[in-house]
């Protein structure tokens, strides 16, 4: 999978711990950097506020929804010719009117 570096600035007692917490839980066959001890945070992170934030992230998307269906409103409104979106609009014939004599 493709990966994005990111950095961090912790504070010197935050990062002191996860390089603690790097050492404690590293072994001979298994070694484990301070990247890897908050790559596994912030999936836990993640993992936990998945459920939590999926009814927030139904509200959003709807939210979406609403404002671009407005936007398209007034998009038609300033260019369009009040039609909905996919419909062509119907010809009409161009008549010529005579000034009355």
């Amino acid at each position: 999978m493709p990966t994005k570096n990111v950095a961090l600035k912790l504070d010197e007692g935050v990062y002191a711990q996860v390089a603690i917490l790097a050492a404690l839980e590293a072994t001979e066959a298994n070694p484990l950097s301070i990247p890897d001890v908050i790559r596994r945070a912030v999936n836990e992170y993640l993992k936990d506020r998945r459920t939590e934030l999926k009814e927030r992230a139904g509200e959003v998307l709807a939210e979406m929804d609403r404002k671009a269906a407005e936007q398209r409103a007034q998009f038609a409104a300033m260019f369009g010719n009040g039609e909905p979106a996919g419909e062509a609009p119907k010809a009409t014939s161009r008549r010529r009117t005579e000034a009355p004599a």
